[in-house]
């Protein structure tokens, strides 16, 4: 999780730093006050962990605070009314269950759905969102019937699939990453056409059985 989230903030600070003004008077009297960044979730998940490492090392680079404030709802889009400014980076999200899921294999997963459709559900960050996009792949692909529970983002979803209130999600390795390590989530596939180096001994989801199966999520910072 560390590599993957340092490496997306030293890509973002090169483009803070080479966005700056160009003359001393205008680096002198801008921003001129804190400003705020719009995470379209609650806190706890990937967008979320990444605003606050930006924010801080922006706010170093301006001489300014930056302000990170939470609009979850919608799927992200309450928070979202912007025009693109940069991307920040692309990471694959991984297929997680509880530690104490039956579920070993992608392989259990659609035995299991394929036995008894619309029994299984999976959670995601809301609707719309890379989270539950996965999951709809995954169905088609898979020609399985799972139910779709989206929530307000990342981290109250991942939350209740630990707590085995919900059977598994499809969450970005920066946020699952942690829970894995600590051996509160099972780790079963990554979405990305390679295994990732991180996760070195999970395999993709096309390895595990879902043949075709590409997915990435990505990050982006947004202005008015």
């Amino acid at each position: 999780m560390k590599r993957q989230a340092l490496a997306l903030l030293a890509a973002a600070t090169a483009v803070a730093a080479a966005a700056l003004p160009l003359s001393a008077s205008a680096q002198a009297n801008w921003p001129g006050k804190p400003i705020t960044y719009v995470v379209p979730f609650p806190p706890g998940g990937t967008t979320d962990t990444l605003a606050r490492l930006i924010g801080q090392r922006l706010g170093q680079a301006l001489g300014t605070t930056v302000v990170v404030e939470n609009r979850p709802g919608a799927g992200g889009n309450i928070g979202s009314d912007y025009a693109p400014i940069t991307l920040i980076g692309t990471n694959a999200n991984v297929l997680v269950v509880s530690a104490s899921s039956p579920f070993k294999t992608v392989k259990d997963i659609v035995t299991e759905a394929k036995a008894k459709p619309d029994t299984l559900a999976f959670a995601s960050a809301g609707n719309g969102t890379s989270q539950h996009l996965a999951g709809e792949l995954f169905k088609s692909l898979a020609g399985i019937k799972i139910t779709h529970i989206p929530y307000k983002g990342s981290g109250p979803a991942i939350q209740d699939v630990m707590a085995g209130q919900v059977p598994m999600m499809f969450d970005t390795t920066v946020v699952a990453a942690q829970h894995i390590d600590s051996g509160k989530l099972r780790a079963l596939a990554v979405t990305s056409a390679q295994r990732i180096k991180s996760m070195p001994n999970v395999p993709t989801m096309a390895e595990a059985g879902v043949s075709g199966y590409e997915l990435e999520s990505w990050q982006a910072i947004f202005a008015p």
